[in-house]
């Protein structure tokens, strides 16, 4: 079980260069990351536009780092109202499925678009579009052989796990799977219900997550804040306990890290989730 970062929480390309950053992320501990391309090289615009000698040379900085990437992340927007904004936004997601392999990994990784409003049938609307969005996605995955990796959200369309769970029924594609984020699943206000969200994630989604995510938060003024992991409100006793009961190999990525907590991060991430 590989403990990883995502690249674009190590600085960005003005500050360092590719190379530089996962020279960084190796100095500090980790061992595989999360990859935006857009996030972390922002040269790469569009996507459509990207060499394939572009792409060596980004197998050569990953391999010379010795980092592999575990997941590769493509911040779309499935479930828009606007349908040519939609599939444009689903276009981008199949070319990095066809990328995937290049980079070395089977994992390509997405939220599924910023949606507060409790209005159901606002919602119902939203999910829909999210469906189609994603069959379209999976007549690529399959054919790439690379997983679609949708993560929950709770202020996202798909808000909770039995949403998640019913999408997965609905699409029936062996290539769609859960990337879990315990952090992700709560709202500000539903912290005293961490537990009973999380075992119902776990029942409903258990063998479908392909990786899990891990930040901490405490709440200051209604709001989450990013923190240490041992100094946030999450409590991942239950998920770490699923881990290693299921005796899983499943990616760990720290997100939003904060730098100065990386080697304490890295030891809890490692006694919660890898230690007996």
């Amino acid at each position: 079980m590989l403990i990883g970062a995502r690249t674009h929480d190590f600085g960005n390309q003005e500050e360092l260069s590719f190379g530089e950053k996962l020279a960084l992320i190796k100095r500090c501990g980790y061992e595989t990351i999360q990859l935006a391309p857009a996030k972390a090289l922002p040269e790469i615009k569009d996507i459509h536009s990207v060499s394939p000698r572009h792409i060596e040379a980004i197998r050569a900085d990953l391999e010379k780092a010795a980092l592999p990437v575990s997941v590769l992340g493509c911040y779309i927007e499935p479930s828009l109202s606007d349908r040519q904004a939609r599939l444009k936004n689903v276009e981008t997601f199949c070319q990095y499925l066809r990328y995937a392999k290049a980079l070395g990994t089977k994992i390509v990784g997405t939220e599924t678009t910023h949606f507060p409003m409790p209005d159901n049938q606002q919602r119902e609307a939203a999910y829909r579009n999210l469906k189609d969005s994603v069959k379209r996605i999976a007549e690529v995955a399959e054919k790439e052989e690379v997983y679609i990796g949708l993560e929950p959200v709770a202020e996202h369309t798909m808000n909770d796990p039995e949403i998640t769970r019913r999408l997965l029924d609905e699409v029936q594609s062996k290539k769609v799977r859960v990337i879990l984020d315990p952090a992700n699943l709560i709202l500000a206000e539903q912290v005293d219900r961490q537990e009973e969200i999380f075992q119902q994630a776990l029942a409903l989604l258990g063998e479908q997550v392909v990786a899990l995510h891990v930040k901490n938060f405490v709440v200051k003024d209604g709001e989450k804040q990013m923190v240490p992991l041992q100094e946030g409100v999450i409590d991942f006793t239950t998920i770490g306990a699923w881990v290693k009961d299921q005796k899983l190999d499943l990616p760990l990525l720290r997100e939003n890290s904060l730098r100065a907590s990386d080697q304490a991060d890295i030891a809890l991430m490692k006694r919660l989730f890898t230690e007996t």
